[in-house]
């Protein structure tokens, strides 16, 4: 996991690596591409992308601001990140005044990278996880049906899935102890000593 992770990070690792750079925290926004982050609408959060200026100068004109293109301050993504202090807030500015699925909108007509941040319980009752069963029910002996998110990686030829949930303290005692060889009789003088349970 921590690989898929740091991955997602490859090109911070890189300068890191690299060139020695130093990053401080940054919260949402990737520090060396600008605008990209997540912004506050007037009911809720999204990530804009603009991964390339093209993004940005194609989002900037459906916003209907061309006019941060023409400001010398924000021309180039160089610019914007050296005077991001000042670019972001005049952004979120303009955010705050429309709903999420506007900016959402704009962002799709205009083929820039966007995207709702959701609250985990919308993610879990979402289209997509349904569409991919990632959420399956089985189940607990004392709670009946529970449901749990599946396996996240799925193999064609060694599919992986959930077929029980874990067992209750001790739930497996017998089992295991049986396969270790102990007789059933000792089994239960050691659960009646109450060296083990379940």
């Amino acid at each position: 996991m921590l690989e898929a992770v740091l991955s997602t990070f490859a090109d911070i690792a890189t300068n890191v690596l690299t060139l020695g750079t130093h990053y401080e925290p940054f919260g949402t926004g990737h520090p060396d591409i600008c605008p990209y982050q997540a912004f506050r609408a007037s009911d809720g959060w999204f990530v804009l992308a603009c991964l390339t200026h093209a993004f940005w100068k194609r989002y900037a004109a459906a916003m209907g601001r061309e006019d941060l293109l023409a400001d010398p301050r924000f021309r180039s993504n160089r610019d914007r990140v050296l005077h991001k202090a000042e670019f972001i807030p005049l952004l979120q500015a303009e955010f705050a005044q429309r709903e999420r699925a506007h900016w959402l909108g704009l962002a799709e007509r205009a083929d820039v990278p966007a995207c709702a941040v959701e609250r985990i319980e919308d993610v879990l009752a979402g289209p997509q996880i349904r569409a991919l069963g990632t959420v399956v029910e089985r189940q607990h002996p004392k709670l009946g049906g529970v449901r749990v998110v599946g396996p996240a990686v799925r193999l064609g030829a060694t599919p992986s899935r959930v077929d029980s949930l874990a067992p209750m303290l001790g739930g497996d005692t017998t089992a295991v102890l049986r396969e270790l060889g102990v007789p059933d009789h000792e089994i239960e003088g050691l659960r009646t000593e109450g060296v083990v349970g379940g």
